[in-house]
């Protein structure tokens, strides 16, 4: 698996913050979007929500405050996915890729596609 091959700096800042799940987290739930992160935690904020306070308490401690652009990292969550017991057909489906696309990503012969701006900032606060 690419742990530690991201293709943002702000994924691999998460992860280095936290841990490689939690960074897969971030980015099968907010991949293609801009999204602010809060400058403080708190119990009910989407960040928590999703990752858990204290990990959501690192990642502020790193990040809070900005906007950043949270990348597919389509590469990476076919083998996180595939490493959590999910199903070629499976992944495809959560991904919303072909499932080729999944074959060839599993291989090695997938190519790694940065997906654009996405669209506008929303805050996870």
């Amino acid at each position: 698996m690419n742990k530690g091959r991201y293709s943002s700096g702000y994924i691999r800042a998460i992860a280095e913050a936290t841990d490689h799940d939690t960074a897969m987290k971030i980015a099968l739930e907010w991949g293609g979007r801009r999204v602010r992160i809060p400058d403080k935690v708190t119990p009910f904020c989407a960040l928590s929500r999703l990752v858990g306070q204290d990990k959501a308490t690192s990642i502020i401690a790193r990040l809070g405050g900005a906007v950043l652009y949270v990348p597919h990292e389509k590469q990476n969550l076919v083998h996180w996915l595939r490493d959590k017991g999910l199903s070629q057909a499976d992944i495809a489906h959560e991904l919303k890729m072909a499932l080729r696309s999944v074959q060839n990503a599993l291989n090695g012969t997938g190519k790694s596609h940065h997906d654009g701006e996405g669209a506008d900032a929303g805050t996870v606060s």
